[in-house]
């Protein structure tokens, strides 16, 4: 079986077992039907609190691993081995530490959703209404029943109006780009060859599973959206 038949078979698994949690698309052809709340400031203190939560962890794990080398090697329950301990210190220390810490944080979960989607779907925010869900039968996607399912809400930040998937695709694809830029430099690439690997991945995304293999929709403004997020977390 080929690899564009055997992605098919999955995005269709996962779409046929989907929730409505899932996000890679917003309908923005349908404008809410009232004036929606702006959580741009309840979406700044999240993350915020999540880039604190993520310095503190690793100042932790840091004094944890300091306190193992400085045992000179004896292992307990809270001490990995010396050559764990030290490469585990390393990465701490390393220039995406703190960058690693805050994508487990609010950039992980699954292709389908990530925790700042899942977040976004269960928090009570202060403004009210937080969020817009296009109702099925109104939507520019009837005739693509499985696009509904993976519609994300549309919200407004700062007098903007935007579907949370913008913000998803910026945490999840933006951290990927991130890794496969670093890798190419590693291996000797110019910065301009590592942003062109980097870049074909994110067209790669939208050719399939990310893009028209799930939605039908091929986005470049998703793709815009990507880049800043590589951009943020190597300064």
């Amino acid at each position: 079986m080929n690899v564009l038949k055997t992605l098919s078979l999955l995005v269709i698994f996962a779409i046929s077992t989907a929730t409505s949690s899932f996000a890679f698309e917003t309908d923005q052809y349908n404008l809410p039907t009232a004036r929606l709340g702006d959580i741009g400031t309840e979406v700044s203190s999240y993350f915020e609190e999540n880039l604190i939560a993520a310095i503190d962890e690793v100042n932790r794990e840091i004094d944890k691993l300091t306190r193992c080398m400085a045992n000179g090697g004896k292992r307990d329950g809270a001490c990995p081995s010396p050559s764990d301990a030290r490469r585990l210190l390393n990465d701490a220390r390393g220039d995406d530490g703190v960058g690693r810490a805050l994508f487990k944080r609010i950039g992980d979960g699954s292709m389908f959703i990530t925790k700042t989607g899942k977040w976004f779907r269960d928090h009570r925010f202060v403004a009210s209404p937080a969020s817009y869900q296009v109702p099925y039968a109104d939507s520019i996607y009837y005739f693509k029943p499985s696009n509904q399912l993976t519609l994300s809400p549309t919200i407004k930040m700062f007098d903007i109006e935007f579907g949370t998937d913008k913000i998803e695709h910026l945490l999840q694809q933006g951290w990927t780009y991130y890794e496969i830029r670093r890798a190419e430099l590693a291996n000797g690439k110019t910065p301009a060859d590592a942003d062109k690997k980097a870049t074909e991945w994110g067209k790669l995304s939208e050719r399939t599973y990310y893009g028209l293999m799930s939605s039908g929709v091929y986005s470049n403004a998703d793709l815009a959206r990507i880049m800043p997020e590589c951009d943020f977390t190597r300064e």
